[in-house]
């Protein structure tokens, strides 16, 4: 009997990550899938005047207790060295369709839920998928050849 297998795509501090990964400076210094390599940044407001909320942080921002809604300056008294970035809307709107484009590619079933987020389904037994596992490893690493 075939069942549908559901899974839910969740890009993890999106915002964050999508600023890390486009900035030379930090990108060259990460390695995959190790968010310790991250720099302490966060995306929100105006950093000359303190004010904003954070958006989002990455992983090695949170381990000095700065949490996505906290208030800039609450996250700059936590740990002055932070990174501030503004938002860049269109460009993670951008990050967002191109890996939506590719959850398409991999999975016959796939539905955007938010800018940072998707829903996936596949039957299971199929020839197509006989790995379920392995497909969603495949879709984590980018080889979107190797997800069918």
């Amino acid at each position: 009997m075939t069942q549908l297998i559901y899974g839910l795509v969740d890009m993890q501090s999106f915002y964050a990550s999508c600023e890390v990964a486009s900035r030379e400076e930090y990108a060259a210094r990460r390695k995959e899938f190790d968010d310790s390599t991250d720099p302490p940044l966060v995306v929100s407001g105006d950093p000359a005047r303190r004010s904003g909320i954070i958006l989002a942080a990455t992983p090695t921002a949170k381990r000095y207790g700065v949490e996505n809604t906290l208030r800039l300056g609450e996250a700059l008294r936590l740990y002055p060295r932070l990174i501030v970035v503004r938002p860049h809307m269109a460009f993670y709107l951008h990050v967002s369709i191109r890996i939506q484009m590719l959850m398409q590619q991999c999975f016959p079933f796939q539905e955007q839920f938010s800018v940072d987020e998707g829903f996936i389904a596949f039957p299971s037994p199929s020839n197509l998928f006989p790995d379920p596992i392995a497909a969603a490893r495949n879709l984590q690493a980018g080889q979107v050849r190797d997800c069918v």
